[in-house]
């Protein structure tokens, strides 16, 4: 029998896909916000109060650069990021157990920062660092729908980089190479 925990993790599934298949910042965010939301529900109806604070969290950052980060300077989409990040450290220091439970606070903390940036490549190659994170974390963990969940949102990213960025995948790669020629 499907419980409502687990409806709201099967439909965040699709909408974190989405995120990186639809071009700009906004529908983005805005997918973020939505899946945050619905893993919050998710982790909080499943009793994994930390991971629905911290989704909830994310999710809440997510609107609230939708709303006014594009409006505002760095320095002010950063002061909307902080708080969000200062509450997951907050939350790993009451429940992370040695140097693996801080892998998440890592990997929520870059994911913050992608989306203080008002362009949408931006986000997608600095939330590759943040999959990374969660990746190493979910391997060590041994969380086979986690490792899923990421891998399938590592590849929509990939994807979506080469759809619509294509030029400039390509120019980074090869100020990258430049510089290793150095």
């Amino acid at each position: 029998m499907l419980t409502i925990a687990a409806i709201a993790g099967w439909i965040a599934l699709p909408i974190a896909i989405l995120r990186f298949q639809i071009r700009g910042l906004t529908p983005l965010l805005a997918c973020n916000g939505a899946a945050g939301a619905l893993m919050a529900l998710h982790y909080g109806l499943s009793g994994l109060h930390a991971g629905a604070a911290m989704a909830a969290t994310a999710a809440a950052a997510a609107w609230l650069q939708l709303a006014i980060g594009g409006r505002i300077s760095l320095k002010g989409r950063f002061a909307i990021a902080i708080p969000a990040i200062v509450f997951c450290f907050y939350l790993a220091g009451t429940t992370a157990s040695g140097w693996v439970g801080l892998l998440p606070v890592l990997a929520f903390t870059i994911g913050r920062i992608a989306e203080t940036s008002r362009d949408d490549f931006w986000v997608r190659v600095i939330s590759l660092c943040s999959t990374s994170a969660w990746l190493i974390y979910l391997a060590i963990e041994w969380s086979v729908p986690g490792l899923a969940f990421e891998i399938i949102g590592l590849s929509s990213n990939l994807l979506g980089l080469v759809r619509f960025h294509r030029s400039r995948v390509a120019a980074l790669i090869r100020k990258r190479s430049t510089l290793d020629e150095r």
